[in-house]
């Protein structure tokens, strides 16, 4: 079933066998394409290349953002045989380093995020951009909110940091005039069903979004709930992904969150980079270090069982985001959102995961400056 290989029908001149539509998944959004089943490959139009990867053939060579790597004289996966260059998709992902899932029986692709790229988006400090919808469909986006200090927090339905929204709320309350928001982000694949009660319940008046895709913890590599991210005025990262609750309080026996944490947001909210509480460049290069291709083939698969769920496909949903737990072991995101559709089992498969850890933190301790 996995990794099945297709034929990608543009302009290619290339045999067709069996043409059928196939859905490819890749930052966010699904098309529809056109494809062929034969000799265990993936072929794509190179002008439809951008649509479907962000990557664009360029003279310069393939070409994403800033960034452009040469086209490879010899390489086999591209066919050049007058007319529009064809290119085989999963030879193109390797050589890219974008990780790739495709679901033949299902008839869909997913693509990760290049290694590479995000290497170079950490490099400079940005923070990842993406839009997601709030709770009335409407799209916004991460960057829309240029020229505030915000904290991007993450929380889920099926995590008790659920009942935080409320104590967040004041918060915000008390530091909305500052130059500051808050964008609270669901990480729900069954959305505003299961999200929106909760925003309900807190009376939040800060941004509430949905992500059913789980796309910002792809993006900033979360592994729980809640975890925040400080963002500057100028898009650029201030603290790394980590666990963020309003209080400390204790769970079997060990600190859970930090009592300092929004405090230390509120000097840096205060004293912008003066802020003894912002992250060192290094630091962040070494919490955000790029994983790899294989760890984040994950994503992918969480991401198209995500999307065979939306689709009425509970079964293959399932089958994807066992892999993705397979791939990533130590990603309770993966783990507790599939589990929270079983509500009978979902506490005891939790507890059972959290006694296995024998000693090691469910959430690992903030690392602040102790003076």
């Amino acid at each position: 079933m996995r990794y099945a290989l297709l034929i990608i029908l543009g302009t290619s001149s290339l045999p067709v066998w069996g043409a059928e539509n196939y859905t490819l998944l890749f930052d966010g959004k699904s098309h529809s394409v056109s494809m062929a089943t034969a000799d265990k490959e993936v072929w794509i139009a190179g002008t439809d290349l951008p649509a479907s990867t962000g990557f664009e053939l360029k003279p310069e060579g393939f070409c994403s953002r800033e960034r452009c790597v040469p086209v490879p004289k010899e390489a086999t996966w591209i066919k050049r045989d007058g007319g529009t260059p064809q290119i085989e998709l999963t030879g193109f992902a390797r050589y890219v380093a974008m990780p790739i899932v495709v679901d033949h029986e299902r008839k869909v692709i997913g693509l990760g995020q290049s290694v590479e790229d995000r290497s170079t988006l950490i490099e400079r400090g940005d923070a990842p951009d993406f839009e997601l919808p709030d709770r009335t469909g409407k799209m916004v986006r991460l960057s829309s909110f240029r020229g505030k200090k915000v904290l991007l927090l993450t929380w889920a339905s099926w995590c008790g940091c659920s009942a935080d929204l409320p104590l967040w709320q004041k918060v915000y309350e008390r530091l909305k005039d500052k130059n500051f928001e808050l964008i609270a982000v669901a990480e729900d694949t069954a959305g505003e069903k299961a999200a929106g009660r909760f925003y309900d319940r807190a009376h939040a008046t800060y941004t509430t979004l949905i992500d059913v895709d789980h796309r910002v913890t792809e993006l900033y590599q979360m592994v729980n709930v809640p975890s925040g991210v400080w963002i500057d005025e100028q898009g650029k990262l201030a603290r790394p992904p980590e666990v963020a609750y309003t209080p400390g309080f204790r769970l079997f026996g060990r600190q859970v969150g930090d009592e300092r944490y929004v405090p230390a947001m509120e000097d840096w909210i205060e004293r912008g980079s003066a802020s003894r509480f912002v992250s060192s460049k290094e630091d962040l290069r070494s919490a955000l270090a790029p994983e790899s291709i294989e760890k984040r083939a994950a994503d992918v698969e969480f991401k198209v069982g995500a999307y065979l769920f939306k689709a009425g496909d509970p079964t293959g949903a399932t089958l994807h985001w066992q892999e993705a737990q397979k791939l990533d072991p130590g990603n309770w995101n993966y783990h507790r959102q599939e589990w929270s559709f079983d509500s009978k089992k979902a506490v005891t498969l939790w507890m059972k995961k959290v006694q296995s850890l024998d000693g090691k933190p469910y959430y690992p301790p903030i690392a602040f400056p102790e003076n």
